[in-house]
């Protein structure tokens, strides 16, 4: 375990809105991918210069070059965490760069089984690659309490809801479950309410697109506005209830070239919340939800069956009452920030 003793420093991007009080988190002045790669090169170096150093971590593929020259330079381990697009980002020189300095990582952290699978198609050998699962802090949900007055801004009085919650980014299926999902649900259960909880991502490396126009024009075309609530970005506060409020949480992922959903922690979020799931069996949402016990999974792309799978969910608050309580109960067994933070120090530590 990391101790008292233990001394970390951090190298970390540019970020306005942040202010360090620890010494030992060190950004850069200005932002920019380039400029971050020349900061962590420069003050890598000096870190090195005047501290004794065991292991490098870097805290994402896309940083593995410059930590694994550092480490060198230092004398000491290697670790990488991987998550998915930083491993199957479409690029081909960020490619040449990931197959010569991943495989050189003295080891590697996946937070799932198909991040893994990815990074041993890329030549990083199997037996270097341990999985980790990200956290939940379940803190917020377990504390969570009706709050009538956004009940009623959102329309959701005297309806089933159906919650999506998170980032509006293509992979995520937003629009597609819309169009092609949406409007089974509704003739099944013509109360329900769809609540889109989230907005486009902002200053996103990769992620830059629209889709919160895309969302809309899918909505317009369903014909559907009165049963769609777009909340656009929230607090963590509203986010909280968003979730108090569903019935069912849905992540309606689709198969894109150069993207993936490396876990899902809005599952484990919806399972904080003791709410049951329904996603799409892809990347490593079955690390996330526990199909048959925790939500139901469904083929990609099979909308009637995932249609299904919601409705069974809003016609049976019993069943969803106990999928709900098997997702709540998995969260709070194995993944607490505690649990998955000691389990991610110790394979640091275990590689120095």
């Amino acid at each position: 375990m990391l101790t008292a003793k233990s001394n970390v420093y951090t190298l970390a991007q540019f970020d306005a809105t942040v202010t360090d009080k620890e010494k030992k988190v060190v950004r850069p002045s200005k932002k920019g991918l380039l400029n971050f790669f020349l900061f962590l090169y420069r003050v890598g170096r000096q870190h090195i210069a005047r501290h004794s150093i065991d292991v490098v971590v870097s805290m994402s593929a896309l940083t593995a070059l410059p930590a694994m020259h550092l480490a060198k330079w230092a004398g000491a381990k290697s670790v990488v965490i991987i998550y998915g697009l930083d491993t199957i980002y479409p690029s081909w020189l960020y490619q040449l760069v990931y197959r010569y300095a991943m495989p050189k990582m003295d080891r590697v952290i996946s937070i799932s089984h198909a991040t893994r699978d990815e990074a041993v198609s890329r030549g990083v050998a199997v037996e270097n690659i341990v999985i980790s699962y990200p956290g939940c802090d379940s803190s917020a949900f377990l504390n969570a309490c009706d709050d009538s007055v956004l009940r009623r801004k959102w329309g959701l009085e005297d309806t089933k809801v159906v919650l999506i919650a998170g980032r509006l980014v293509k992979r995520k299926g937003v629009d597609k479950f819309i169009r092609e999902c949406l409007p089974i649900i509704v003739e099944n259960v013509p109360s329900v309410k769809l609540l889109l909880a989230g907005g486009n991502p902002r200053e996103a490396l990769v992620h830059t697109q629209d889709m919160e126009s895309k969302v809309l024009h899918a909505i317009d075309d369903s014909q559907l506005e009165d049963n769609i609530v777009l909340t656009g970005r929230l607090s963590q506060e509203e986010m909280v209830k968003a979730f108090y409020f569903a019935d069912v949480v849905v992540l309606p992922v689709v198969a894109i070239a150069g993207d993936m959903e490396g876990f899902g922690i809005v599952l484990l979020e919806a399972g904080a919340a003791g709410k049951p799931v329904v996603a799409t069996r892809l990347g490593g949402i079955p690390d996330a939800v526990h199909d048959g016990v925790t939500g139901t999974l469904t083929p990609p792309a099979d909308y009637v069956a995932m249609a299904k799978a919601v409705i069974a969910f809003l016609d049976d608050p019993e069943m969803a009452e106990e999928y709900g309580q098997a997702g709540l109960k998995r969260v709070l067994r194995d993944f607490s920030w505690e649990q998955c933070a000691e389990k991610y120090a110790n394979e640091i530590l275990e590689t120095a």
